[in-house]
């Protein structure tokens, strides 16, 4: 059977390498040699990209939510990178390819470099024809053309031993091993059939599980049932008509005429009921329990019993307050308005207006309009230094009479220039003559001004700061701010202020005592307080010492009775008794279909358990056999293989010293585990012991083993890129007889960076006749 084989390999803008054409000539042998670091490796990864769409060496190592600026692949990002191969097979040439467009904008997460996305695939007519005149295709087409299935996985298996990861398939647990190679057991049917069984298995007994507690719960509620249904039998010799309990308004369930009473909701009923009874027996220590809980809620709230106390008879009055206070604002704001220095400086009529509407009065307006305008006059013939002066006067006067209000029988040091004198008469007698200095600097304008105003403050004003001065000496006009403000509070609570006073004239507590009613607005003391809380706590009542459970007895009463406490005293303690016995009647009726219902649930059940059971202990011997006859299977599998991989690393490992080669051995049991082992009695496995050198011998047998054993497909390649750098560790004379005999039928291209060694295989392969080719890759690669 011919099969394909690589012709030749075209590089552009591939890593490093600018563009080269690489021709193996249908050669049996292909050897790349040359130095390191200058593409061997390159060739091989170009080949892997073309046949499985991806690089298995490569990997980001980094947050894969990190960009990067440029293409790993593409040497010069400005132009195309494109990787050809061409196969052959007879007469037959099939090109493949991979190209990155250079024309297309790529993000910076589109350049990792696992990102195999990134490049397109083609099937070309041509080693060298356009990609217009080729199609593109994908991966799997890849598989399809050259006809081998799972070519990814296979690749690094059968196909190609890398050079740095040569030995990643024995650093796999055994149970990845096996997995790794499984296909080559052609069980999947199998074991998809082995998975839908255990699966159903899993459902089986899930369902059995289930089942099996239906059939508990059944028949500890049949006992239940059975067990209270006796006790109804022995309790109850009457027989209870139905009747209301409640009023009719209620929508009690268990008062109802038509009501399925079962299990749980008969104890539901019942417990309700039995708390109607304690609650209808303790009915008095309940309503005291509730007045002495308002009481302690009122006596825990001091500012209820402060607003009361403090605001209570003035809270309709609030409004009345409101415009008292913005009055009492308003007049003490013009009374700041009148003061000489204020006049001077706003000649308005419009205080005078607001004053004469706020108090009542009876000003000649239309005088002081004139007199104003004939101040204004005058005003405006003063000299910017009158002006000044004026001004300055002004603000001495005011500044003397704030320190007249708080001056100190020591306080002898001028409060205008901070001079000290020996007495406060020299101090007085020091500020009259700086005043009549003043005096002498104004000039004639000045003096008349003065004038004018003396005069018009003592026609207009004086009477008006009379009035002001009498209104707010008045206790009536003026709202003391701590009380207004308090006020303000209480009004926002005055809802439970009334209710707390309706509820004190309810019980006789007469609060009249406590009230203020006080026209000045004064604030209540702490006796009022103390006086009034020990009045209410003398209203406490008398509860039994065991009365208990009130929470639940309060619930009672708000959710049943609606808090009607008429309601509650109508209910008598028999009523709810037979209420219960009426429970208790639908109960026992219900009982016997309900216990003929259970029998039936409860055999159905039984019968559905023992038909799982059966099921399962079926499935369980279908399971069995499958494992064993795919056990058994694998075994044969490795059996094939175990042969060949033996005489292999015997030929390749050189200087073992535990024997001529190693075997495969599996799990005994059920589990895709395989381990390499020295001897049928060795159970470590040969990673532990073989050197790193004669692991990758051990690697390049297995390749080998595997595809001699399976590779059976159109695909006629053997890839090798420098195993063992020094191939100290490997009987290079064995391996390439191995090669030779073994494998002369595949086209095997091989890597080594040693010239002596590279001379040396291609002698012993052209010596029996086979066709070799020498490729150094520095030469090629960077003409």
């Amino acid at each position: 059977m011919i099969k394909q084989k690589i012709n030749k390999i075209y590089l552009k803008n591939f890593k490093h390498v600018n563009e080269a054409e690489i021709s193996f000539c249908n050669n049996d042998l292909v050897v790349l040699d040359g130095p390191n670091g200058f593409g061997k490796t390159t060739i091989f990864d170009a080949v892997e990209l073309v046949m499985t769409g991806k690089i298995s060496r490569i990997k980001n190592t980094i947050d894969r939510r990190l960009g990067y600026e440029y293409t790993l692949f593409s040497n010069n990002n400005e132009v195309d990178t494109e990787v050809r191969i061409e196969f052959e097979k007879g007469e037959e040439k099939i090109v493949i390819a991979k190209r990155i467009d250079s024309k297309k904008n790529y993000t910076q997460i589109q350049k990792r470099p696992d990102n195999w996305n990134i490049f397109q695939t083609y099937r070309l007519p041509e080693l060298m024809s356009t990609f217009n005149e080729g199609e593109i295709i994908s991966d799997s087409d890849v598989e399809e053309i050259l006809d081998i299935s799972d070519l990814e996985r296979f690749f690094n298996l059968f196909y190609y031993v890398q050079q740095e990861e040569n030995t990643l398939f024995l650093k796999k647990s055994g149970k990845d091993r096996m997995e790794a190679i499984s296909s080559l057991f052609d069980t999947k049917e199998e074991e998809k059939e082995l998975l839908t069984i255990i699966k159903a298995k899993k459902r089986i007994t899930s369902r059995k599980e289930l089942i099996r507690g239906q059939v508990k719960n059944i028949k500890n509620l049949l006992d239940d049932w059975m067990n209270e249904l006796e006790k109804i039998k022995k309790d109850n010799k009457e027989i209870t008509l139905y009747f209301r309990l409640l009023p009719k308004n209620s929508n009690i369930e268990w008062d109802k005429e038509d009501v399925n009473v079962d299990i749980t909701t008969r104890e539901k009923y019942l417990n309700e009921l039995r708390a109607i009874y304690k609650l209808r027996k303790n009915v008095e220590d309940f309503f005291n329990t509730q007045f002495n809980n308002q009481i302690d809620d009122y006596l825990s709230n001091n500012q209820l019993l402060l607003n009361t106390i403090d605001y209570s008879n003035f809270l309709e009055k609030h409004d009345d307050f409101i415009s008292l206070k913005a009055k009492e604002k308003s007049i003490r704001r013009l009374e700041s308005a009148f003061k000489k220095a204020e006049i001077k400086s706003n000649l308005d009529i419009s205080i005078f207006e607001d004053i004469e509407n706020i108090l009542q009065l009876s000003l000649d307006i239309t005088e002081i309009k004139r007199d104003l305008e004939a101040l204004k006059i005058s005003k405006s013939k003063l000299t910017d230094f009158s002006k000044i002066v004026q001004q300055f006067k002004e603000t001495r006067k005011e500044l003397l009479k704030d320190f007249s209000k708080m001056k100190q029988p020591i306080d002898n040091d001028c409060p205008l220039c901070g001079v000290h004198f020996d007495s406060y008469d020299e101090l007085l007698k020091s500020i009259q003559e700086k005043e009549d200095k003043f005096e002498k600097m104004t000039d004639y304008e000045g003096q008349l001004y003065e004038q004018s105003l003396d005069s018009f403050y003592v026609n207009h004003i004086t009477n008006i700061e009379q009035e002001i001065k009498e209104y707010l000496s008045e206790s009536e006009n003026i709202i003391p701010d701590v009380f207004y403000e308090g006020l303000a509070l209480a009004v926002k609570k005055k809802d439970q202020i009334f209710d707390f006073i309706e509820w004190c004239k309810a019980n006789d507590i007469e609060l009249g005592n406590f009230i203020n009613i006080d026209g000045n607005k004064t604030i209540s003391s702490e006796t009022s307080l103390q006086e009034l809380t020990q009045l209410i706590l003398s209203k406490k009542k008398n509860i039994s010492s065991g009365y208990k459970d009130h929470e639940n007895k309060k619930f009672i009463f708000e959710n049943i009775f609606n808090s009607n406490e008429i309601e509650l005293r109508q209910v008598e303690l028999e009523s709810i008794s037979k209420k219960a016995e009426y429970v208790n009647s639908l109960f026992y009726n219900n009982g016997s279909k309900k216990i003929e219902d259970l029998k039936s649930q409860l055999k159905s059940n039984e019968i559905k358990e023992k038909k799982l059971g059966i099921s399962e202990i079926m499935a369980t011997d279908i399971i069995s056999v499958y494992e064993a006859e795919i056990a058994r299977h694998w075994r044969k599998i490795i059996r094939d293989i175990e042969i060949p991989f033996y005489i292999y690393s015997g030929k390749i490992i050189q200087n073992y010293q535990l024997g001529c080669g190693l075997f495969i051995r599996e799990k005994d049991n059920y589990e895709k585990s395989i381990m390499f082992v020295s001897g049928i009695e060795n159970d470590h496995d040969a990673i532990n012991y073989l050197s790193s050198g004669q692991l990758s011998g051990l690697v390049i047998a297995f390749t080998l083993a595997l595809n001699k054993v399976y590779e059976n497909k159109s695909l006629g390649v053997l890839l090798i890129d420098d195993p063992v750098q020094t191939m100290d560790e490997i009987n290079i004379a064995s391996f390439v007889e191995l090669l030779r005999n073994d494998f002369s039928q595949k086209q095997i291209v091989l890597s080594t960076h040693e010239e002596e060694i590279s001379k040396y295989i291609r002698y012993k392969f052209s010596k029996y006749g086979l066709k070799t080719k020498r490729i150094n890759v520095k030469n090629q690669l960077y003409k």
